[in-house]
């Protein structure tokens, strides 16, 4: 339950009274979630789940939660990569 509440904080506006997800709702939305799909723990293997079988609105909070978890880049990578060759650039300019 905290960490569902940690999420609606994290994904609230800066007057905190919008946020888009519901903690309570997520943490029930789980523990269904839970009873049907009982060996699965790939977060993608479960967004697929949800959108085949057309229960996102049943389940619109998981939805949104593992939509941004499968966003978020796993390394800075890419960032690091465009920095490195910025400074070439402008190594070369100069």
């Amino acid at each position: 339950m905290k960490c569902c509440k940690d999420l609606q904080l994290a994904l609230s506006s800066n007057d905190g009274l919008n946020s888009d997800i519901n903690s309570v709702e997520l943490c029930e939305e789980i523990n269904t979630l839970q009873k049907h799909l009982k060996n699965e723990n790939d977060p993608k293997a479960i967004l697929q789940f949800i959108c085949e079988n057309k229960l996102i609105e049943l389940f619109p909070n998981v939805y949104v939660a593992l939509r941004i978890l499968l966003t978020l880049p796993v390394t800075a990578a890419s960032a690091e990569r465009s920095f490195s060759k910025l400074k070439i650039v402008k190594n070369y300019l100069r």
